[in-house]
């Protein structure tokens, strides 16, 4: 696990040599399951400069089916991440950690499986587990963390979200759940909730926290978002939660200005101070474009707390290849007394230009499609040696793809699952377009207890409810590794 470590602290290194360093500090994500490895780990700490893709897209509708826009129906999917990295050169690189992405017939990312390896033996056996389920209208809505048990070889849940969206398909809330073995129940964790404004931009976020003796959800941390489209600015205000005054307390704040293309030129953080009831600038990071609006330079600063003067920091440099792939970003640090320069961090990017990133099916999070439009072969992190005065490269990440055929793609809008009526008393109706073919159906209460679990075969199938005490009711149905997941009222 030491190694692990090491290879965290290396790659971390790396993770922050793009834009928008400062949403890491801003945004609360120590809920959320999404992206994030089953210890603790952020997977998006791997990769260069993702946290203002994060960012970016952090609610962006995650489809069931991808959009194949080239028309080929036999794609290339990814299948691996394998992350290495050089502890001893006599040795080399060892493999530490192995990101496994599965699929269904259509494309769907249905699971992720994290492999730890041993160094000594080359074993990379999977850990970790998350399944990943869908909505009728591809939302990704469902995030199912589980653990194998060493003993049984069995997966075993230990943590889930729900994920809600509404007509417009912007995320709205997010309920996560631990699995509590002794009760075999699902008991509530945290609950993530979203607003919008009239233009569909995100206005609010709010997380809670399950407080388990008096049964009641509790005020965290809220996060305010206000826009000036016409002077291309967006602030960002977050509070915590007081529970001496039962009131929100202002933290920090980050300030967001755009050009007219919508490229990000200045982002300044601030900290509130109690004392003298106002905001004082902590850190921020300027950015420079082409023409044709690829980045090319972030310079980061901090304040002098003594003289209020900005000091640089860090400095990252983009190079492209002809096709306007990322294949380079070099991370420059900057001596805090003297000014002096000084090569911190170098990242290099391949791709295999053969194909675009439309031949490609790739899981539902894959953030690097920032760095180019064809496929990703390998990151390297290369650290500059002081003493021989050359670059060493002590980390890589590779991805492995494979073939897959497409051409069994159902028709979506035949294969929806069609669920009725609702409300429901007697009983319910399930239709589908394509037939069922031993589909698992589950109903479950709000205190999380499976009431009811039938077998799905045909187009069409009819389940008796009247059993059941009137209620709202979770409902799912697996089939082939998709998950599809509902509401339900019985009265």
């Amino acid at each position: 696990m030491k190694r692990i470590f090491t290879l965290l602290t290396l790659v971390c290194l790396a993770s922050f040599t793009l834009i928008g360093q400062n949403a890491i500090k801003n945004r609360n994500t120590t809920t959320s399951l999404m992206g994030k490895h089953p210890e603790g780990k952020s997977m998006e700490s791997f990769i260069p400069g993702i946290h203002q893709q994060r960012m970016a897209q952090e609610h962006t509708n995650r489809k069931a089916v991808p959009e194949f826009k080239s028309g080929q129906l036999v794609k290339q999917k990814l299948d691996f991440t394998v992350y290495e990295y050089v502890e001893d050169t006599a040795v080399g690189f060892v493999t530490s950690l192995k990101d496994e992405y599965l699929y269904n017939e259509s494309g769907q990312n249905v699971a992720v499986l994290w492999h730890e390896c041993d160094e000594e033996t080359g074993v990379c056996p999977a850990s970790y587990r998350t399944n990943l389920g869908y909505d009728e209208k591809g939302n990704l809505n469902l995030y199912l963390s589980l653990h194998l048990d060493e003993v049984t070889g069995e997966w075993i849940q230990s943590n889930k979200e729900d994920i809600f969206f509404d007509d417009s398909n912007r995320m709205t809330q997010i309920l996560g759940y631990i699995w509590i073995d002794s009760s075999n129940l699902w008991k509530n964790n945290y609950k993530d909730e979203y607003t919008y404004d009239s233009n569909g931009n995100e206005q609010t976020y709010i997380a809670f926290r399950w407080i388990d003796s008096i049964a009641v959800w509790a005020n965290s941390f809220k996060e305010e978002i206000t826009w000036d489209l016409v002077a291309h600015t967006r602030v960002l205000t977050n509070f915590n939660w007081n529970q001496t005054t039962q009131a929100w307390v202002r933290t920090t704040k980050t300030d967001y200005s755009y050009d007219e293309k919508g490229n990000e030129l200045l982002v300044v953080d601030y900290d509130w101070l109690d004392n003298t009831q106002e905001w004082r600038p902590d850190q921020k990071t300027e950015s420079a474009y082409t023409a044709e609006g690829k980045i090319i330079r972030v310079v980061t600063y901090h304040v002098n707390m003594d003289t209020g003067a900005w000091i640089t920091s860090y400095q990252d440099d983009y190079s492209y290849d002809e096709l306007g792939n990322v294949n380079r970003v070099d991370e420059i640090a900057y001596d805090y007394l003297t000014g002096e320069q000084r090569d911190l961090w170098r990242t290099d990017f391949t791709f295999n230009n053969e194909y675009t990133l439309d031949d490609l099916v790739l899981p539902h999070n894959y953030f690097p499609i920032m760095f180019g439009n064809h496929m990703l072969v390998s990151i390297t992190g290369s650290r500059l040696d002081t003493v021989s005065n050359t670059w060493i490269t002590d980390m890589l990440m590779s991805y492995l793809y494979s073939e897959i055929n497409l051409n069994s793609v159902p028709d979506i809008a035949v294969s929806k699952i069609r669920l009725y009526p609702n409300p429901a008393s007697d009983f319910i109706r399930i239709e589908t377009g394509n037939p069922f073919d031993s589909a698992t159906f589950e109903l479950v209460d709000t205190q999380g207890r499976k009431v009811l679990s039938v077998i799905l075969n045909g187009n069409q199938v009819q389940i008796p409810v009247a059993q059941l005490k009137s209620g709202i009711y979770l409902y799912q149905i697996l089939e082939k590794g998709t998950y599809t997941y509902g509401k339900i009222l019985i009265r």
